[in-house]
């Protein structure tokens, strides 16, 4: 998380308990996918507890792109995949399978776009103000650009779902990332991610409910 390394290993260590608790309702094996964003997210806030202490201890400076790359793949390269795919993998309805698919196409494109930048650019990140600035070498067009992306891939198949629930779910997280963009720009991929792992916990009261059509 954006403040500090045990704050981070408490929200890790928090959402694989969440994640536990989720896979005691999963009824189907459709729904493993979507009962993994917990585990997933906890394995991002970890690594990113990690870069906090290697950035404030020299000790362990050998492992510092490790841990970087970690949280950035999860952030840049899997989330825009993964949430189109868990979403599709439960979905009853054959228009909405076809949208979720152009939402996984989208997600193929920024993922691919945002791991050639990653490979060939390289990031950066270091402790200012209180929070990790992470630094990848993009315009700022590039990056509204790819927000947007980001946001149809990752995002919107919460609005397109006819699952129960799930456009709440897809509410919050908007409103989450519209709050992270104006108050915390600088900042906004460490901080953005936060939020979404708090959100994720949203997953487990999802699984827990019948899946019928959304309300």
């Amino acid at each position: 998380m954006c403040f500090s390394a045990q704050a981070s290993f408490i929200a890790s260590g928090t959402l694989l308990l969440i994640a536990s608790l989720t896979f005691k309702n999963v009824k189907s094996p459709k729904l493993i996918p979507l009962a993994l964003i917990p585990v997933f997210f906890a394995i991002q806030q970890f690594a990113e507890g990690m870069l906090w202490v290697i950035l404030t201890n020299e000790t362990y400076l050998q492992f510092k792109n490790l841990a970087i790359y970690t949280f950035l793949f999860f952030a840049y390269i899997f989330w825009p995949l993964w949430m189109p795919f868990a979403l599709l993998k439960i979905e009853p309805k054959e228009r909405q399978q076809k949208l979720l698919l152009v939402s996984f196409g989208v997600g193929l494109l920024v993922s691919a776009y945002n791991l050639y930048y990653l490979l060939f650019y390289g990031a950066q990140a270091k402790v200012e103000a209180h929070h990790i600035c992470y630094n990848i070498d993009l315009t700022a067009i590039q990056s509204q650009i790819d927000l947007l992306l980001y946001w149809l891939a990752s995002t919107l198949p919460f609005f397109i779902s006819s699952v129960k629930y799930m456009r709440f779910l897809g509410i919050a997280i908007t409103i989450a990332l519209i709050f992270t963009y104006i108050a915390y720009i600088k900042f906004f991929t460490s901080v953005w991610c936060f939020f979404g792992a708090i959100l994720s916990v949203f997953v487990y009261f999802i699984i827990s409910k019948p899946l019928t059509k959304r309300v």
